[in-house]
């Protein structure tokens, strides 16, 4: 990837920090191959950001945790920010390192190791980056500052979210096409870089089992919406038809990695150690069964799938169909423009007239409308982004980079900007991996939208050791590379049964 690029990108990061109180003995699990475990002091006091607030001691304690965070990396170089909460109309917000809290980060009670601790959940949205080495650079600094400052964890619970857009310039309805295109059928291939606790998971939902493009391309369904749906001037479509007419039906493997994920995953909810975790942090995982609208589409379904995008002539129209509320694993609702634009496209949804508004209709209406949706944020704040959340959290620099590079290239220059062609022999090697995974994987996927090696090694190895696997089990993070590396979580996974090495690779 060269140094400058238009395209923007922004992470949030989720994780658990731990820590104590200054009148609490010494945890007997403050074990030296971790970082220190910060303790609160007696005397302090809520920030002026609380002023005129009541609030209990643990918002106290929390907020002063984040305070940490956020003078962790101001020591290291960056600009950041403690709020008090996450949604914010401060423009200047998006130029630092943001620290707020997050409710859905929920601590662990049960696990004995954490019975002397105080947890409390962190979510930090980073500046909004022109995508480039010193991005990246950055991105790995602020994550080595936490991680070798602070006791922390990214249990199963936590997400990785990568926004991708291009600064507040719009994004345009073919490169957009393009995308929801390649993630329509692609998303299992991409699946196989993520722990099973991602995968059904109701933080980041399947496009390809739970958006509104899913339930359209089975029989007897709600009608395709036309181009009437979008606002604005009629436009006329903007790319050819799907046709794999001219493509190379045997193509070689372009890469010599192997990757076959286990089977079944989604079926059982203890098919993987992570997965099985999720369940006793109360993370609502989908394990799908065999009804028309659970199974994965077949070719045919696929192929009709990729049509309705590529007939789509507004942006917001193909927002709709690839989504089905904001937390899809791939969410486009970012690139709803406008309040009326969000009520025009929902009441076509609804099968309402344009007379009636979510104002007007029954209560369980208008919280769906607002939850599949998210009314767009205030002007200063509104950035057009296609959101990946696929990811589960992380505190792995290496990692967090190779995704957010591999989120870019999925919305970069060899994916948008090919010719038809090779677009459309993009779009059948990913046909191609669903009858014949040995032909064609998730490396060969990486190498085709122009991910470079150094990065698909990182995948590589991420996936051949089972680390993938293993952070979000782990108690305490830990590098994975520490020749210290935590006696305590060896002992916790092999107590527990853990095994994080699967698959054929």
């Amino acid at each position: 990837m060269t140094a400058t690029s238009q395209q923007t990108l922004g992470i949030e990061l989720e994780f658990i920090v731990f820590y104590q109180h200054d009148w609490d003995p010494i945890s007997d699990h403050d074990i030296v191959e971790y970082s220190p475990v910060p303790r609160i002091p007696y005397d302090i006091t809520p920030s002026e950001n609380y002023a005129g607030w009541e609030l209990d001691n643990d918002s106290i304690y929390n907020h002063y945790i984040r305070t940490i965070i956020a003078d962790i990396i101001a020591k290291a170089g960056f600009r950041s920010k403690a709020s008090p909460w996450a949604e914010d109309p401060d423009p200047e917000l998006l130029k630092v390192w943001n620290v707020v809290p997050d409710a859905s980060l929920k601590p662990a009670l049960y696990i004995p190791e954490y019975s002397d601790l105080c947890q409390t959940g962190v979510e930090i949205n980073s500046p909004v980056f022109y995508a480039g080495d010193e991005a990246f650079h950055e991105i790995s600094a602020v994550v080595k500052a936490i991680t070798s400052s602070v006791r922390t964890a990214v249990p199963p619970i936590c997400g990785l979210h990568v926004h991708v857009g291009r600064g507040r310039v719009p994004l345009e309805l073919r490169p957009v096409q393009r995308t929801a295109s390649l993630l329509w059928l692609a998303e299992g291939l991409i699946d196989t870089l993520h722990p099973g606790c991602r995968l059904g998971n109701e933080y980041c939902r399947s496009m390809r089992a739970q958006s509104m493009l899913r339930q359209q391309v089975i029989p007897a369904t709600v009608a395709t919406p036309g181009p009437e749906m979008g606002r604005g001037i009629p436009r006329e479509r903007q790319h050819a038809e799907f046709s794999t007419l001219f493509v190379n039906q045997d193509r070689a493997k372009p890469t010599k990695y192997h990757y076959v994920r286990p089977a079944n995953i989604i079926s059982d909810p203890d098919s993987t150690p992570s997965r099985s975790l999720a369940v006793e942090y109360d993370c609502s995982l989908i394990s799908y069964g065999d009804s028309e609208t659970e199974k994965e589409p077949d070719k045919n379904e696929f192929i009709h799938g990729i049509e309705k995008i590529l007939e789509a002539t507004d942006v917001e129209v193909v927002a709709m169909l690839v989504n089905n509320g904001n937390r899809g694993a791939y969410n486009f609702c970012n690139l709803v423009s406008s309040k009326d634009e969000l009520i025009h496209i929902t009441t076509h949804l609804h099968n309402r007239t344009d007379e009636e508004t979510p104002d007007t209709w029954e209560c369980s209406d208008t919280w769906e409308c607002h939850q599949a949706w998210g009314y767009p944020k205030s002007e200063a704040n509104s950035i057009p982004t296609i959101e990946f959340r696929q990811a589960a959290g992380s505190l792995d620099e290496k990692w967090i980079v190779a995704w957010a590079k591999i989120c870019l290239a999925l919305n970069g220059p060899a994916v948008v900007e090919s010719s038809d062609k090779d677009f459309f022999q993009l779009l059948h090697n990913c046909l191609k991996a669903k009858e014949l995974p040995k032909e064609y994987d998730v490396f060969d996927l990486l190498h085709d939208i122009g991910l470079g090696r150094e990065d698909i090694n990182t995948v590589y190895k991420r996936l051949h050791n089972g680390r993938h696997e293993e952070e979000p089990v782990l108690l305490f993070y830990a590098e994975e590379d520490r020749p210290d590396k935590c006696y305590e979580d060896r002992r916790w996974l092999e107590l527990n049964n853990v095994h994080v090495g699967y698959g054929d690779l």
